[in-house]
């Protein structure tokens, strides 16, 4: 048995419980059950009304340099971002950050040459990832249908 005001098991009160993965603290809500203090899950990938998936801000203190932050996503797009804004050369710097675990967004930091802008890094890497993305897509397709006919589906 645990004890609601320190969340220690008590092991005079119940030494049967050795198994720490049984204090998964629940709360009722009508027949489903929710993990205490952990928002809906749809709000990790629904990006609210009236707010912007991905909003721009200009370093007033570095030259061409801007951080975009990016509503609703997280390590996946940031680090395929960060790493296909790599491959610019243009591109001088490009990381990005997770603010909070229960802040469901990215902020990504780029930082350019003079022959390009912060903007257009961004735009240009989204756009190659769009390609190879629908690139490997079509090449899944195909595999897919030549497995089919192989088979006889």
């Amino acid at each position: 048995m645990h004890c609601p005001s320190c969340l220690f098991i008590h092991p005079m009160i119940s030494p049967q419980l050795t198994n720490l993965s049984s204090l998964s603290h629940t709360r009722e809500q009508g027949s489903e059950q929710a993990t205490m203090n952990a928002p809906d899950r749809y709000e990790r990938f629904v990006v609210p009304e009236g707010t912007k998936k991905v909003s721009y801000e200009r370093d007033t203190k570095i030259v061409n340099a801007a951080s975009f932050t990016i509503e609703r996503e997280d390590h996946t797009i940031g680090n395929i971002l960060r790493m296909q804004l790599h491959r610019d050369p243009n591109v001088l710097f490009a990381g990005y950050k997770l603010p909070h675990p229960l802040q469901y967004k990215i902020i990504v930091r780029i930082h350019t040459t003079s022959q390009s802008s912060p903007t257009q890094a961004y735009n240009q890497a989204i756009d190659d990832l769009d390609k190879e993305l629908q690139s490997l897509k079509i090449a899944f397709e195909d595999e897919v249908k030549r497995l089919k006919a192989d088979q006889g589906y």
